[in-house]
């Protein structure tokens, strides 16, 4: 009744107060449409269409000059959230809540570096001779007492990878999981060095460790986790440590890129990993009588006899006379106090707290790619989705006109479900 509606020839139309208005008549006039009716819609996506894609109020502006229809500010955004060509050009990229963090994070009472990631950062420029040359880092991370371990690289190639993996393995011992991104130099390495021991006798090796209390995952390569390509925000367990990295370089010789001697570098990198390995896992406390802040250096101490003596060891043997059972007690110590101090401040979810719908097959995205404008990025077909333990899906299989990739979701927009 708002609209006093008239009946003029046959049409329902709007009465209003714009009787004496320097209008026409079909403005003053303009017929009233049923948003439900399929008529408003063709209406709607008409005028969007011939304003070059405008946005809701200018398309609303320029129907109601001819037509007024029912809840058309609803049915607008509805019909320009459906547009395919809008949300070419400006759908967000895809976002899902913040997974549960892996077993890998929270597993106490194991070894410093059983579970590690890795990765390259660089180049570095040294000298050699009269001329120069490149040199990256290979940053080894602990994923549960946050050590770090940094070993110089010649360059990108596979072979000095694996090389740099070998001397990390004899220093630190080996892990039991190891995660990485895509990188050419991680997949052909895993690749040959799995090549490489696929001809041993697994079960005569595992028999032969186990008689000497050697666990078995002490032999490469047990399990390795590749990271879904461009997804470097779930690898910010090293990412975040590598800018760690380059900050302390920075402090220590003026410049992360400094033009110095390899032997130089090579130390520095070490000064970096004992700063690094000192900071405290959790916030200080300001009581003179707590105990000193935990360090991944607490842990990296257990580490100095390979083989562990077993047994249980009570609060009483911190004064026995035998000091391997004082540096056990001192060990359980430090895990008792990772689990009650550092284990509680990894329980919240900083962002991304919310969930999504799932991304489901035959959905149609388009492919960010920053490299390139957004006018020139491909448009795909899902053909896979990963399911996390959770049941959320944050990873899919994406099928292009040129080829077929594995993308996390934050690098696919979505432009039209499936049916």
């Amino acid at each position: 009744m708002t609209l006093s509606p008239i009946l003029l020839n046959g049409v329902i139309c709007v009465g209003g107060r714009l009787r004496h208005a320097p209008l026409t008549s079909e403005n003053i006039n303009p017929m009233i449409v049923p948003y439900q009716h399929h008529i408003a819609t063709l209406i709607i996506t008409y005028y969007h269409q011939v304003l070059g894609h405008a946005g809701r109020e200018h398309v609303l502006s320029v129907v109601r000059q001819y037509y007024w229809i029912i809840n058309a500010r609803v049915l607008t955004r509805q019909i320009l959230r459906r547009c395919i060509t809008c949300r070419k050009r400006n759908e967000a990229p895809m976002k899902q809540m913040m997974g549960d963090l892996p077993i890998a994070r929270i597993t106490p009472y194991e070894p410093p570096f059983t579970y590690t990631g890795l990765d390259f950062f660089g180049p570095f420029y040294v000298k050699r001779g009269r001329g120069t040359e490149k040199v990256y880092g290979c940053i080894f991370v602990c994923f549960t007492t946050r050590a770090i371990h940094i070993e110089d690289v010649g360059s990108l190639e596979a072979d000095d990878f694996i090389q740099a993996l070998r001397r990390f393995i004899c220093t630190r011992g080996a892990a039991k999981e190891i995660w990485s991104d895509n990188g050419t130099n991680f997949v052909g390495g895993e690749k040959e060095i799995r090549l490489a021991i696929q001809g041993w006798n697994q079960k005569a090796i595992i028999e032969a460790l186990h008689e000497r209390g050697v666990e078995w995952h002490s032999q490469p390569l047990k399990k390795w986790h590749f990271q879904p390509p461009t997804a470097s925000h779930m690898s910010g367990v090293w990412e975040r440590l590598i800018r760690s990295v380059r900050k302390t370089m920075k402090a220590i010789i003026g410049h992360p890129h400094a033009f110095v001697k390899r032997e130089t570098l090579r130390t520095v990198f070490a000064e970096a990993a004992g700063i690094l390995n000192s900071r405290p896992l959790c916030p200080s406390s300001e009581d003179p009588n707590d105990c000193e802040p935990i360090t991944p250096s607490h842990f990296l101490q257990q580490r100095q006899g390979l083989a562990v003596p077993p047994g249980l060891f009570q609060d009483t043997e911190i004064h026995s006379r035998k000091q391997w059972r004082r540096g056990q007690v001192l060990a359980n110590h430090f895990w008792a106090r990772w689990l009650r101090e550092y284990l509680p401040i990894l329980q919240e979810r900083k962002k991304w707290m919310t969930k999504k719908p799932n991304l489901r097959v035959n959905d149609l995205v388009l492919l960010v790619d920053t490299t390139q404008p957004r006018g020139h990025w491909h448009l795909g077909r899902v053909t896979k989705v990963f399911f996390g333990a959770d049941g959320l899906v944050r990873t899919a299989e994406v099928k292009t006109k040129i080829s077929t990739l594995v993308r996390p979701i934050s690098k696919l927009c979505l432009l039209e479900e499936a049916l």
